[in-house]
């Protein structure tokens, strides 16, 4: 069923590293379904997560963002909560 469907439904097959490989909603599909019937904060919210979701964040037990990105997204959601 999600070979057939990868691609619709927001399905997509992602690479977690060490060979292993899982199926996952897009990033954005909370974005695209909901952000129009949610207040503001909540629609930064759900953006930022697809944004930082869009790549894996760690492969072969090591972070696979820099330092920079990390930093920015540690700050991010400092001044965010």
């Amino acid at each position: 069923y999600l070979l057939q469907h990868e691609g619709q439904a927001y399905i997509e097959l992602l690479y977690q590293g060490e060979g292993m490989f899982t199926y996952r909603r897009q990033p954005n599909y909370l974005v695209e379904v909901f952000s129009t019937s949610l207040p503001a904060d909540q629609k930064e919210f759900l953006t930022r997560m697809a944004k930082d979701n869009q790549d894996i964040f760690y492969n072969d037990g090591a972070l696979a963002v820099s330092w920079k990105e990390l930093t920015e997204r540690a700050l991010f959601w400092e001044k965010f909560i």
